[in-house]
């Protein structure tokens, strides 16, 4: 067995990259439950999805820290668990109303904060 640094080093970074792999998909699991969760509570679902209002869909998603990739990744998740018939380019189109509305949204706060 190859014990040298290079040797270690790229074991133990396999291990790190599998690891952050899979917490990373426990999270978006998770979130996906409770999105669904908070929406069935809403009364929101595959039917009236796209209708709603984009800052309340932000709020739902839960999108306030998260990365733009992760958000795109959880948002498809949801999308097929609801089995809403969109195809890609639609999808993102919807995600990105709903990213960029919050986003301002948060901006405005910020901005109020700082007063």
């Amino acid at each position: 067995m190859d014990t040298s640094f290079d040797s270690v080093y790229e074991e133990t970074k396999l291990l790190t990259d599998y690891y952050e792999k899979q917490k990373s998909e426990e999270f978006i699991r998770e979130k996906t439950e409770q999105i669904i969760g908070a929406m069935k509570f809403l009364g929101l679902d595959a039917g009236n999805l796209v209708g709603c209002s984009a800052d309340v869909l932000f709020e739902v998603f839960g999108f306030r820290d998260m990365e733009y990739f992760a958000g795109i990744k959880m948002f498809n998740k949801v999308i097929d668990r609801l089995g809403v018939d969109m195809d890609q380019q639609k999808r993102y189109e919807v995600f990105d109303r709903i990213y960029e509305e919050g986003m301002r949204e948060k901006k405005v706060e910020r901005n109020r904060d700082n007063r």
